[in-house]
C-alpha cells in the first residue's frame, strides 16, 4: 500500500468516527444511488432481463440500504462489514428461530385471549398461492429496510454518540414517526409502534444481530395478517388461515384487540411487545465473534 491509498484510507476513518457524518454520509450516498437509478431508467431494464418479481423496483430500496450501510461500516478503522448485523454463523441461525418463536408465543396469546373473550376461530384458508408470495415478497422488503435503516445505521450511529437509552428512544420515535401516514393510524396504534421499536432496539443490542428483530418484524407482520386475517398497522389484506370473530365486539375488545388499525393499537399487543423484551433479555445472546470485533473497531476508532 503506498502512501497517499494509506493517507486516503486515514482520512475515510477519520471521517467515519463521527456517528452524525455517518448517517449524513449514508443519506447522500442512498439518495445519490437510487436517484440516479430513477434518472437512468434502469428499473425498466429488470424485465428486459427476466426478472419479473412482483414490485421489483421496490427491492433497490433495501438493498441500496443494506449494500450501503456494509460498506460504511466496513470502512471503519478496525471494522468488518459482518459488524453492522449481517453475520452469517450458527448463532444467527438461532436468532432467526427465536424471532419465529417468540412471534408465534404472542400469536398464541392472542388466540387463547380471543377465545377467553368469547370468540369463535375458524379455519378459513382461502390463501392464493401467487398472492402469499407477493406478500412474503412484500414482507421481507419492508422488514430489511426499516431494520437496516432504523435498527441499522440510525440506532447503531447515535448508539456511539449518546448512548444505547437514548438512542433507542429517537429510533424508536422515528419508526413511529414513519407511520404517521398509514390509514386508521389512533393513539394506541402510534404507542405500541414506538414500543415496538424500542423491542427491535433490544433484540439489537442484546445479541448485536439484526437477525433477531428482522425475523421478529417479518414473522409478526406475515403472521398478523395471513394467519390470524388482521390488519397489520391499517393494512387489510385478502387473504388468511383463520378467523377470529366476536359475537358481539364491544368496549373491552376493543380495548384489547384494536379496531381497525388492527391488534397493534390493542392493549394485549402491547402486553405482547413488553413480555418479547423480557424473553429476549433472558435468553438471548450476542455471537463472541461479533462482540469482540465490535470492541476491536471501538478500540482502534478511540485511537485516532
Amino acid at each position: 500500500m503506498n502512501h497517499n491509498s494509506y493517507d486516503f484510507r486515514a482520512l475515510i476513518e477519520s471521517i467515519l468516527i463521527s456517528p452524525v457524518r455517518r448517517i449524513l454520509i449514508f443519506l447522500v450516498l442512498s439518495f445519490s444511488i437510487l436517484a440516479s437509478i430513477a434518472s437512468t431508467g434502469l428499473f425498466f431494464i429488470f424485465p428486459v432481463l427476466g426478472i419479473n418479481f412482483p414490485a421489483y423496483p421496490d427491492l433497490i430500496y433495501p438493498v441500496t440500504t443494506i449494500i450501503v450501510s456494509l460498506l460504511i461500516e466496513s470502512l471503519r478503522k478496525g471494522s468488518k462489514w459482518q459488524l453492522f448485523g449481517f453475520n452469517f454463523d450458527k448463532i444467527a441461525l438461532k436468532h432467526i428461530i427465536y424471532g419465529l418463536v417468540i412471534t408465534c408465543s404472542g400469536f398464541l396469546v392472542i388466540i387463547l385471549t380471543a377465545l377467553a373473550a368469547g370468540a369463535t376461530i375458524k379455519v378459513e384458508c382461502n390463501i392464493v398461492p401467487a398472492q402469499l408470495f407477493s406478500i412474503l415478497y412484500l414482507q421481507l422488503i419492508v422488514c430489511f429496510f426499516e431494520e437496516s435503516f432504523f435498527r441499522g445505521i440510525i440506532l447503531q450511529s447515535l448508539r456511539d454518540k449518546i448512548g444505547f437509552l437514548s438512542a433507542a428512544v429517537i429510533s424508536s420515535g422515528l419508526f413511529a414517526a414513519a407511520h404517521l401516514a398509514n390509514p386508521y393510524l389512533s393513539f394506541m396504534g402510534i404507542i405500541n409502534i414506538f414500543f415496538a421499536g424500542i423491542l427491535f432496539a433490544v433484540m439489537y443490542f442484546h445479541t448485536q444481530s439484526l437477525w433477531l428483530p428482522v425475523s421478529f418484524h417479518f414473522f409478526w407482520n406475515t403472521g398478523v395478517t395471513e394467519l390470524l386475517g388482521m390488519p397489520v398497522s391499517g393494512f387489510q389484506m385478502q387473504s388468511q388461515l383463520i378467523e377470529i370473530n366476536f359475537n358481539q365486539s364491544n368496549f373491552v375488545t376493543n380495548i384489547l384487540f384494536g379496531n381497525y388499525f388492527g391488534i397493534e393499537e390493542g392493549l394485549l399487543c402491547t402486553f405482547i411487545l413488553l413480555f418479547s423484551i423480557y424473553i429476549t433479555l433472558k435468553f438471548t445472546c450476542p455471537s463472541p465473534y461479533i462482540s469482540s470485533g465490535i470492541f476491536k473497531r471501538n478500540y482502534f476508532e478511540s485511537s485516532i
